[in-house]
């Protein structure tokens, strides 16, 4: 009895083995079939047609968006150098005025008409380089005050030369009277 009894449960575990490998099999078959028809659509040729045109489409339009943006960058790219060389141009104009003035300014040179006593005296007043803008306009306003200063004298020995010429004629008159 024990041999049957062993025999009876060798057979079930054989037939058992038996139906899950096939079961396992079968539902790896309908797995991967599942997985095909979800991967691979059957279409009609007029389908398929539409479908490509519609690829191509959506091809040619990405190609245009592209190029576009290709150009758009090439004419962004273009402008920044177009700027860039115009404000290089500019430094280097302001840079050439800048030395330019720096020059004129070495080289001005105030002329001062100074009188004494009936005698024209020039002098010739040299701006110092190395000034600051300040500076040198401190400098002029210091220069613009000092021939106010001296017209203003002037003007003064011009009125009190011609007082003192006018008292002398009087006197003379005065004195060819008496």
């Amino acid at each position: 009895m024990k041999k049957k009894l062993f025999g009876l449960f060798l057979f079930s575990l054989i037939l058992s083995s038996l139906a899950y490998a096939k079961i396992r099999d079968t539902g790896n078959e309908e797995a991967a079939q599942n997985v095909a028809e979800t991967s691979i659509v059957k279409l009609s040729p007029e389908e398929e047609k539409e479908a490509f045109k519609a690829l191509e489409r959506a091809r040619k339009r990405i190609e245009k968006e592209d190029k576009e943006r290709e150009e758009a960058l090439k004419l962004a790219e273009k402008q920044a150098q177009e700027e860039a060389k115009r404000i290089e141009e500019a430094q280097a104009k302001a840079q050439a005025e800048a030395e330019e003035q720096q020059k004129q300014v070495q080289q001005v040179q105030e002329t001062v008409v100074v009188q004494e006593n009936g005698n024209t005296v020039t002098e010739v007043v040299t701006t110092a380089s190395g000034l600051t803008p300040k500076e040198e306009k401190e400098a002029f306003k210091a220069l613009e005050r000092a021939r106010k200063r001296i017209e203003k004298e002037d003007k003064e020995r011009a009125e009190a030369l011609k007082l003192a010429e006018e008292q002398a004629r009087a006197q003379a008159a005065q004195s060819s009277q008496e």
